[in-house]
C-alpha cells in the first residue's frame, strides 16, 4: 500500500477514535444512498446528456468534485437506487455492514479490512497534499508561500511586503461569497467546512452532503460552517468536517477540549450567530479591520 494511503488512514483512525465515531471515511455507499456520491453524480451527468436533465447543463448538475453543485430537485436522477425519502430504515441500516471505521486496520504497510467497506479520504486528502507541498518547499529552502487546494489553505512565512497572509473566513451564504472575518496567518493552515455549498432539496427538506456516521443520515442541526486553524492542513481539513458533524454544542465542546482555534457559525431565527473558541480568540484577537460580520 502506498505510504500516502497509510498516512491518511492513520490520521482518519485518530480522528474517529478521538470523536467516538463521529468521523468516518467508509461512508461512500451511504453518500450514494443519499445521492451525494460518485454514482449519483454519474447518473445526473447521464441524464443531462440524454436530455432528461430538466434543462440543466452537466456543469450545473455536477461540480468539479463529482458532487451536486447546487440545490435543486432530484427528479433528474435516474437508476435503481433506493429513494431515501420513501424508504424505511431497513435499507439504510443494511449499509452498516458495509461501513464503519472498526473494520479498518493498519498492519505495517498494509491497509486491512474485515468487511466489504470502501475507503475514501476526501475530507483530509486536500490538506494532506498541501502539507506534502509545504514539506517539499521547506526542503528546497522556500519559506514564504500560500498554498490552496480545493479551498483548504496553508500559509508559510509572509507576503513579499513582509506582512502576514490575510485570509478571509467566508460567511455561510448559499448565493454569495462574502468574508465575515479576516485572519492573519504565518506558518498556519486553515480549513472551513459547511453545509451551504453542497446540498439538495427533496420534498421540502434540505439535505446536506455531510453525513453523520452515527445515524448514516445527513446532519440536521443548525451549525452552518466550521473553521479550524492549525499548523497542519490535513488536521484542519479533517477537524473542520468533524466539527460540522458534531454540531454547534458538541462541536464547540470538542474544539475547546482539544484546544483548537475554531470559529463556528450557526443559523438562528434572526440570522447567523458566530462562536469562537478561547484558542481562536487568543491567537486571532479581533480588531476593527478584522471583524466584518457586524458583531
Amino acid at each position: 500500500m502506498p505510504p500516502m494511503a497509510i498516512d491518511l488512514a492513520r490520521a482518519a483512525r485518530k480522528l474517529a477514535t478521538d470523536s467516538d465515531g463521529a468521523y468516518d471515511v467508509t461512508l461512500l455507499p451511504v453518500l450514494d444512498y443519499w445521492k451525494f456520491g460518485p454514482k449519483a453524480a454519474r447518473e445526473r451527468a447521464a441524464a443531462a446528456r440524454s436530455g432528461n436533465g430538466d434543462g440543466l447543463t452537466v456543469a450545473q448538475l455536477v461540480d468539479a468534485g463529482g458532487k451536486p453543485a447546487s440545490p435543486g430537485n432530484d427528479a433528474a436522477t435516474s437508476g435503481t437506487d433506493t429513494n431515501p425519502a420513501t424508504t424505511g430504515d431497513d435499507a439504510l441500516q443494511a449499509l452498516r455492514a458495509r461501513t464503519g471505521m472498526q473494520h479498518l486496520r493498519i498492519d505495517g504497510d498494509r491497509l486491512c479490512k474485515d468487511a466489504p467497506i470502501t475507503v475514501e479520504f476526501n475530507s483530509i486528502a486536500a490538506g494532506y497534499i498541501i502539507d506534502r507541498m509545504a514539506a517539499r518547499f521547506a526542503a528546497q529552502g522556500i519559506r514564504n508561500y500560500l498554498i490552496e487546494v480545493t479551498g483548504e489553505m496553508r500559509a508559510g512565512g509572509q507576503k513579499p511586503d513582509g506582512q502576514p497572509w490575510r485570509i478571509g473566513v467566508e460567511a455561510p451564504l448559499d448565493d454569495a461569497r462574502v468574508a465575515q472575518r479576516i485572519v492573519s496567518l504565518r506558518d498556519m493552515a486553515i480549513s472551513t467546512s459547511g453545509d451551504y455549498r453542497i446540498y439538495r432539496e427533496e420534498n421540502g427538506r434540505r439535505l446536506s452532503h455531510l453525513i453523520d456516521p452515527r445515524t448514516l443520515s445527513p446532519i440536521t442541526h443548525k451549525l452552518a460552517a466550521a473553521t479550524v486553524i492549525t499548523d497542519s492542513a490535513m488536521q484542519a481539513d479533517g477537524l473542520s468536517t468533524l466539527l460540522m458533524v458534531l454540531g454547534p454544542e458538541q462541536g464547540y465542546n470538542y474544539a475547546v477540549r482539544h484546544q483548537l482555534a475554531a470559529l463556528l457559525v450557526s443559523r438562528t431565527p434572526s440570522g447567523f450567530a458566530t462562536r469562537t473558541t478561547p484558542a481562536f480568540e487568543q491567537r486571532f484577537p479581533v480588531s476593527s479591520n478584522q471583524r466584518l460580520d457586524g458583531e
